[in-house]
């Protein structure tokens, strides 16, 4: 008997030096009410502490998830308007380690 799952979230990220670059979060949005985003970057960003980061990195577009990353802390450092044509890019980053 082949049993099917549903995939409901997922991340892909990579540790450059002492940061976390965070490439893709991404949640159904069935599962968006349960917090389901805010779970994956805890961990993902407890992951990166213990592997030694100091800060972490992650670029959205205008359309997506800049809010989401704002309410977790993270800043926007920078701001491609007109990216790829009628769009912005942002590049925000958040601290890990709090002195």
């Amino acid at each position: 008997m082949l049993l099917k799952t549903k995939k409901i979230g997922g991340v892909i990220a990579e540790i450059w030096g002492n940061w976390l670059l965070i490439k893709f979060l991404w949640v159904d949005s069935e599962f968006r009410a349960n917090k389901l985003g805010s779970q994956l970057l805890k961990g993902l960003e407890e992951h990166a502490q213990l592997k030694g980061c100091h800060s972490s990195l992650v670029d959205t577009l205008s359309f997506q998830a800049r809010p989401f990353y704002e309410k977790h802390g993270y800043q926007c450092q920078m701001v491609l308007d007109n990216y790829p044509l009628n769009t912005s890019l942002s590049f925000l980053t958040k601290p890990l380690i709090h002195d």
